[in-house]
């Protein structure tokens, strides 16, 4: 996991994607880790993996995968990261109220630094929602 990760972090996305599908299939097959969260967490990968590789609607049906389930994520840290990775992708797809809705699950977290990048995310998207509702060019509103 942490192998693929860091491969994330270093723009190797080919090469996180290949073994964060590995260890699917092992955690499918049955294989077990002693953290609980595990499952999420390669899930989550997965999702961050695929976003970074442009692959939105693929990222999209990975954090779905898990969302439904995620109260369940003993980690809260962990957690609100992922719902902060989710609001990420929808909001790229254009989805912002969706995006909205991940990024305020997060903000239960009670943790300085999630909340500065919770704000940066909530700035983003309400930039992105204004400059989808002007136009590009002031002629054409004539």
């Amino acid at each position: 996991y942490h192998i693929a990760r860091n491969y994330l972090g270093s723009r190797r996305f080919s090469r996180s994607l290949r073994l964060t599908l590995e260890l699917l299939r092992e955690i499918e097959a049955g294989k077990r880790s002693t953290n609980p969260d595990f499952p999420f967490l390669v899930q989550a990968l997965l999702g961050r993996t695929y976003h970074a590789l442009g692959r939105l609607r693929r990222a999209r049906e990975a954090f779905e995968a898990i969302i439904p389930r995620l109260n369940k994520m003993e980690d809260e840290f962990r957690r609100a990261w992922i719902y902060i990775h989710y609001a990420r992708c929808l909001r790229n797809l254009g989805e912002y109220d969706l995006a909205e809705k991940m990024l305020n699950k997060a903000h239960s977290l009670d943790d300085d630094y999630t909340r500065v990048i919770l704000e940066r995310e909530k700035f983003i998207l309400r930039q992105r929602r204004q400059a989808q509702r002007q136009p590009l060019n002031p002629e054409e509103t004539r």
